[in-house]
């Protein structure tokens, strides 16, 4: 978990180096496609498929299209107006709006300081998007407020995916996810080339690229679904906590960005926050891996 959230740490100064060459429906196939062919050979090889029981198939459609083109079509969108770091600031209230939805849809028990942490962390988050203690929906905070939209949807996708991993193997459920949201994404992609083509790949969008796909999407993506039917997933968000503190420093090294004293001061409560709400959770369940099935894939 530390390893997957250190490299989704270099995520945003990568996201945010890409879209300076390439539009968002674009970066989301280039990013997904790849690593959804990777994980169905993972799959193949490992025995994984399953066949989807048909009352599975929307919950596997909504995961897939919240998961990937909603989710980061709203966040690469808000990110143009926003910077690498603060980017990353906003993604550490992720564990907070997770904790939320895990208490009201899968019933995970919250305790009373984990509670404590939820209020001081959302505290922390408004903070963060508003710059300050007054609201405001303008400029760069406008733009943090639509990547907080972003990530309620990406939560609401891994409350999905927890509950699909408690009966299919992970790896084959974050490689139907990918599948789906790129079949989405794909037709908007070529819409987005048709009106402004790619003319080179630089070595930076080559670069930001290829970690993005092998390193964020096929590996940590991968690990990520491996451990959901394992722990519970407030306890694995509270891992996130750690982009917040390596993702500015990546940023600050490589596009010199600063932070402001509000952003760290909303920083600084959200980790808190995390904090309350991770160090009191625990393991899920004594996990079974779900029994193997004829090899089938509709």
């Amino acid at each position: 978990m530390i390893l997957i959230n250190l490299i989704w740490a270099g995520s945003s100064l990568c996201n945010k180096t890409a879209l300076e060459t390439v539009h968002p429906f674009t970066l989301i196939t280039l990013r997904f496609g790849p690593a959804c062919f990777l994980l169905f050979l993972l799959c193949w090889q490992q025995k994984l498929f399953r066949r989807i029981d048909t009352s599975d198939w929307w919950r596997f459609i909504g995961l897939g299209v919240l998961g990937g083109p909603v989710t980061y079509g709203i966040f690469y969108s808000g990110m143009s107006g926003s910077s690498a770091s603060e980017a990353n600031l906003v993604i550490a209230a992720e564990p907070i709006l997770i904790a939320v939805l895990a208490y009201f849809l899968l019933k995970e028990r919250l305790k009373s300081v984990q509670r404590w942490g939820l209020v001081i962390g959302f505290a922390g988050l408004y903070v963060l998007v508003m710059r300050g203690l007054m609201p405001r929906f303008e400029g760069e905070a406008l733009s943090n407020s639509i990547m907080t939209a972003a990530l309620v949807f990406e939560c609401t996708a891994s409350i999905i995916g927890k509950a699909l991993t408690d009966k299919y193997p992970g790896l084959f459920v974050v490689a139907v996810e990918f599948a789906i949201g790129v079949s989405v994404s794909l037709p908007l992609a070529l819409r987005e080339i048709s009106k402004s083509p790619v003319h080179t790949f630089t070595p930076a969008l080559t670069g930001s690229v290829l970690y993005l796909c092998l390193g964020c999407s096929f590996f940590a993506y991968g690990v990520w679904y491996w451990m959901l039917p394992r722990y519970d997933v407030s306890t694995m968000s509270g891992f996130l906590f750690i982009q917040p503190m390596a993702g500015p420093f990546f940023a600050y090294l490589i596009r010199h960005e600063k932070l402001t004293p509000a952003t760290w001061a909303g920083a600084a409560l959200i980790l808190i926050g995390v904090w309350l709400v991770a160090v009191t959770g625990g393991r899920a369940k004594e996990f079974h891996e779900p029994a193997p099935e004829p090899a089938a894939f509709p």
